[in-house]
């Protein structure tokens, strides 16, 4: 995560963050297609990561064309629905769907995964027909028409500048399982870490497929 050099060991980096925000906000255009194909993965916390922003967490990640990676935590809900925690937020207001706490960094701002059959240009790509974004145009534009296959709000998101991740997994902060469509966007986010950590336990997850796309 942002800043820390151990899974208990939290350091904040405003000028990573503030470089990573600005990657989300407006896109990689130009990046290398075999560095934008879709490389997402599930980090699941171990145990012993004490680290309050991600104890007992579900991390959908991806890598932007810059070298880091980005993600929001899954089960984490706020109890709060869109029109209320964003009411200046023309797109949601009336939207009763729960908001989810996407993780430490810019958390006043709304970061939305959604399924889309083609590619917006202000998104990061997740899994094959699945994007992340925090662009506000694109919101409005998701709700404006018709309603995305599926799609989730969070407020803030994760970040790692480049190597801190690997570091991270080597340290043993972390599983890493392959991402699905059903555990983003359907899974209970009450009993996912649980649920996660016993599939993670039961293999060899540190090598899991695509993890070096994530993290190199």
């Amino acid at each position: 995560m942002l800043g820390s050099s151990t899974p208990s060991e939290p350091r904040r980096s405003p000028v990573i963050g503030a470089l990573l925000l600005t990657v989300l906000a407006l896109g990689v255009p130009g990046a290398p297609a075999a560095r934008e194909r879709p490389n997402g993965v599930l980090l699941v916390a171990r145990p012993e990561l004490t680290d309050p922003n991600f104890a007992e967490t579900v991390v959908l990640v991806t890598r932007h064309a810059r070298g880091g990676a980005v993600g929001v935590i899954l089960n984490r809900s706020t109890g709060r629905t869109l029109a209320e925690a964003f009411p200046s937020h023309g797109a949601l207001r009336g939207r009763r769907d729960v908001l989810f706490q996407g993780g430490p960094v810019a958390g006043t701002t709304p970061v939305f995964v959604f399924r889309s059959a083609v590619r917006p240009p202000e998104a990061l790509p997740v899994l094959e027909d699945i994007y992340l974004s925090l662009d506000p145009a694109l919101l409005e534009r998701l709700l404006a028409g018709p309603p995305p296959p599926a799609l989730r709000v969070f407020a803030g998101y994760a970040g790692w500048a480049p190597g801190q991740l690997e570091a991270e997994i080597h340290h043993g902060g972390w599983h890493v399982l392959d991402a699905d469509r059903a555990t983003i966007f359907e899974a209970d986010p009450a009993t996912l870490w649980r649920t996660l950590l016993r599939r993670a336990t039961s293999r060899s997850a540190r090598a899991a497929p695509g993890i070096m796309d994530v993290v190199r």
